[in-house]
């Protein structure tokens, strides 16, 4: 024991600890690892909790620097991987070997909402199938699949039964009406799980079909938009109580937004759209020679050079707020000044923001990072924070709104929790991303320190180990880490 820490073995093994496709459920309920069978030449075993499963030759199309191919449910208390034995490949979930096939193929193990359900596609008799539970289902795979939020309903694309070059989408076990292609990975329900959407099309015109019904057809439907900074998001969606749709559609070189089945007007390029939290609201940001705006509800908002492409509304719905660009002259040197706009208006200037704005659960305070004169620092609330850094990760709100973590780097490049202006020991590498508990009040995280990796609550330094998995948070109110110290493997574990 360290201070509040309590550990306790779990396993101890014949050589030191060299395991790496290590995981963990993020229940903290179980630790798994796949070893070399010793005397097995290059076989692997799965080994959970310790305990040995059946041999296997390989993790399906991984190689060990890419690590294992491990698919998790989406509250982490299952998981799921593709394996080799022989000429046949197989799903494993939560150390059950399912059925055997030919081919364990697109889509990948996925997990349904609620973690009851798993499916994947498989060749079967020459011939590609959906998988759920480890059944074939009925119709030959075309890759798309989807389940309703509560887990409860199941949507896929086939092949054509009257012709085999079309597809069709199955809902519920019922085939929908056919078209020369489907979208893929266009298949998604509406949050409140009563409506199924997807792009199709027929000839070179494309549509989007909601509960089997083709809207109008465009040249293209945009299904994506892909930030080089922030990432890829939706540019589909549906608002959270799924009574409202809007999409990118594109006609003739120019793109627009349709929503509630209205076509708005043609612009160079549009960004996401996102509905507030309670389904009133619309937003997306369009460029039109070299300009750029938010439109709020089909209102024009002020002009900038460059608007963020995501926007955020406040989990409340009463608040909205984005990252713009303004260009000036200052002695006759171009200038230019960043900001945030938080209800239509622009807050202090910034030689650089980065990101997105981000507001607290409670949804009374909004931060993001900002830059100037080549000092990073986090603005809370309009107004800058201490202390400054070379980087730093985008920041983590607690639930409660009243505690707001990140990570930073300074000159000597350590890297530095600060928890609500608080700094914590300096360490060589914060490892992941730190999390706060449930309730908001505690930040656990993982860090190198000194050249030994520990476990941290706060402030407090658990045991010093050779590698530190977590942290997860267990339904009895543990934050729960794993360490390898040698040939030993712990569970590291705090009560609150």
């Amino acid at each position: 024991m360290t201070g509040r820490f309590v550990t306790e073995v779990l396993f101890e093994s014949a050589a030191p600890w060299d395991h790496a496709w290590s995981e963990y459920t993020r229940d903290g309920q179980h630790f798994f690892w796949f070893e070399e069978v010793p005397s097995g030449g290059e076989q692997l075993r799965l080994m959970l909790d310790g305990t040995p499963g059946p041999t296997l030759d390989r993790l399906a199309g991984l190689s060990e620097e890419e690590g294992a191919p491990i698919t998790f449910s989406p509250d982490g208390s299952r998981f799921a991987y593709v394996a080799e034995r022989g000429d046949r490949f197989f799903v494993g979930a939560d150390g059950e070997e399912g059925p055997e096939f030919e081919e364990v193929r697109i889509p990948l193990p996925t997990f349904s909402p609620d973690g009851r359900h798993l499916v994947y596609g498989a060749r079967v008799d020459g011939k590609p199938r959906l998988i759920l539970d480890g059944t074939p289902l009925a119709g030959e795979s075309a890759g798309n699949v989807a389940f309703s939020p509560d887990g409860t309903r199941l949507a896929y694309s086939v092949v054509g039964t009257h012709d085999p070059s079309r597809e069709s989408v199955v809902v519920d076990g019922v085939p929908g009406p056919e078209f020369d292609g489907i979208g893929a990975d266009s298949l998604f329900f509406s949050p409140d799980g009563s409506h199924v959407v997807y792009a199709a099309c027929n000839g070179a015109k494309w549509s989007l079909v909601v509960d089997g019904k083709p809207g109008p057809e465009f040249d293209a439907i945009r299904l994506t938009f892909d930030s080089e900074y922030l990432g890829v998001f939706p540019a589909v969606g549906y608002s959270p109580d799924g009574r409202r749709l809007g999409y990118h559609a594109q006609r003739g070189g120019k793109l627009f937004v349709v929503f509630d089945e209205e076509e708005g007007p043609p612009y160079d390029d549009v960004y996401p759209p996102n509905f507030s939290p309670d389904g009133e609201h619309l937003a997306y940001g369009v460029v039109r020679d070299g300009r750029a705006w938010v439109l709020l509800d089909g209102v024009p908002g002020p002009e900038f050079e460059a608007v963020g492409p995501i926007y955020r509304f406040s989990p409340d719905s009463q608040h909205f707020a984005y990252l713009a660009e303004r260009a000036g002259r200052k002695r006759l040197r171009k200038t230019s000044a960043c900001f945030a706009v938080l209800d239509g208006r622009a807050g202090p200037s910034f030689d650089a923001v980065d990101g997105v704005v981000h507001f607290s659960d409670d949804s009374r305070h909004i931060a993001f990072l900002a830059n100037e004169g080549g000092q990073g620092f986090m603005v809370v609330d309009g107004a800058r924070t201490e202390p400054s850094f070379d980087g730093q990760s985008s920041p983590i709100w607690g639930a409660d709104g009243s505690r707001l973590a990140y990570v930073v780097s300074s000159g000597n490049k350590k890297s530095l929790l600060v928890v609500y202006g608080q700094i914590g020991p300096e360490c060589d590498e914060i490892g992941g991303s730190p999390q706060f508990s449930p309730d908001g009040e505690h930040i656990a995280y993982v860090a190198e320190q000194a050249g030994v990796t520990r476990p941290f609550v706060d402030s407090e330094a658990g045991p010093a180990f050779d590698s530190v998995w977590g942290p997860a948070f267990s339904p009895d109110g543990r934050v729960i880490f794993f360490g390898a110290q040698g040939n030993t493997l712990l569970r590291v574990s705090m009560s609150f």
